[in-house]
């Protein structure tokens, strides 16, 4: 009854991951279960099964309408010209493009935590001068480019220092549970500042003390 239980609620949280259409909410939910697959289930029936499963239900994600968005956002086609017919892709793609141009001015001490919004908002004006970048301040999207762009490569350095003694640590006392948040996490960092806001950083440095400190 429980196995059951448990499969309702994973299949629930998929199925929620799919209809928000979160892209890194699924991708971590795929690496979530592949990982907990080889560590949890000895049948390599069942194993291939579920894989099988996974692979069918990522084709139907890639048919969902925000996965075609990543196609419109990366066509050459759009340009700053066209930035105002925005949407959730060729913006972000306009936010990289101007914390790479910050990196690239600031590559080793960066320019400071403090004043990294007032540079990209001044680039997205010069650069692009679209409305939407009028409506609120957008950040890096990326963590890494976060922390390059804003404490400069030490600070980039730093934090993969960090992430490798955490990972270092979980994979030699076999907490894959614990590799896995971490893997979600970092996986997340690639679109999102999650140790920016407060809710980040309490999820973050929450669990990775809850699984250092953990016992067996």
């Amino acid at each position: 009854m429980k196995k059951w239980y448990l499969a309702l609620l994973i299949g629930t949280a998929c199925f929620w991951v799919y209809f928000i259409g979160s892209r890194m909410g699924q991708l971590g939910m795929a690496l979530i279960i592949g990982s907990l697959l080889f560590t949890q289930i000895a049948d390599l029936r069942i194993k291939l099964g579920i894989y099988i499963l996974l692979i069918m239900g990522l084709l139907a994600m890639y048919q969902h309408p925000r996965f075609q968005e990543i196609a419109q956002g990366f066509n050459p086609s759009i340009s700053a010209d066209h930035i105002a017919h925005y949407n959730s892709s060729n913006v972000r793609l306009a936010v990289w493009h101007c914390t790479i141009e910050t990196v690239k001015t600031n590559v080793w001490l960066g320019t400071g935590v403090g004043d990294l919004q007032a540079v990209l908002n001044l680039c997205y004006k010069t650069t692009f001068n679209a409305p939407v970048f009028t409506w609120t301040n957008y950040n890096t999207h990326n963590q890494y480019l976060h922390f390059w762009a804003s404490a400069g490569l030490f600070g980039l350095l730093s934090l993969f220092f960090q992430c490798f003694l955490l990972g270092r640590y979980f994979f030699k006392n076999k907490r894959f549970v614990a590799i896995s948040v971490l893997m979600v996490t970092l996986l997340f960092m690639m679109t999102e500042n999650i140790l920016v806001r407060s809710d980040g950083i309490h999820f973050f440095t929450t669990f990775m003390a809850i699984f250092f400190y953990a016992k067996r």
